[in-house]
């Protein structure tokens, strides 16, 4: 490809119960969606496996029209949706943690990162610190979702180690439940499960 890709896509398939892909099958699933495509006009970045989705991180040039890929993506699973990734200037800070705990409990973790790293750029102190837990965990759960569940536990830890010394609720998200599933029914137990906040 001459250049960088210009446009990047969250295409969305179904995690059709019949086929139940689970993170286990994540690079076997990746790399079949990588050998749809023989240009170098179309990247796939990475694959995240959610009970009921298979969220796929695209990148590809201008030219190339996004409804020639989705085609080709349904030889994998049902088309279920597109989300062009942009990047929004625009600052509402409760509305962005909203969206983040309803992205988050949909399990798609990786916008709920997004979302919070823009209240996290623009937070100082304690906020700062509890947020980066937070986020901490949304990107624990993408690395859960590919398979990676020893990083997923390492970045379970360092998020618990930020966020132990808060308690209460922040927007409405509770903490003193999070610190406790954390540690003591995913990291002390060493068995990873997903939850809502």
């Amino acid at each position: 490809m001459t250049g960088n890709p210009s446009k990047r896509y969250m295409l969305y398939l179904d995690n059709d119960p019949k086929d139940s892909f689970s993170p286990d099958k994540s690079w076997t699933i990746l790399s079949k969606a990588r050998g749809l495509f023989d240009t170098k006009e179309i990247i796939i970045r990475d694959l995240r496996i959610a009970n009921k989705f298979l969220e796929f991180d695209i990148s590809m040039s201008e030219q190339i029209d996004i409804n020639d890929i989705i085609e080709s993506m349904k030889n994998i699973s049902s088309f279920k949706e597109i989300v062009k990734v942009e990047e929004h200037l625009d600052y509402d800070k409760e509305g962005l943690i909203k969206k983040a705990i309803i992205l988050f409990n949909e399990e798609k973790y990786w916008w709920a990162h997004e979302k919070l790293e823009n209240v996290w750029k623009k937070s100082f102190g304690d906020e700062k610190i509890l947020l980066n837990g937070i986020i901490l965990i949304a990107a624990a759960f993408v690395h859960f979702q590919k398979d990676e569940n020893d990083v997923c536990l390492s970045i379970l830890n360092r998020a618990f180690n930020k966020l132990r010394n808060f308690e209460g609720k922040y927007y409405g998200i509770d903490i003193d439940r999070i610190n406790d599933i954390v540690n003591n029914d995913i990291l002390s137990k060493k068995k990873i499960f997903l939850f809502r906040i």
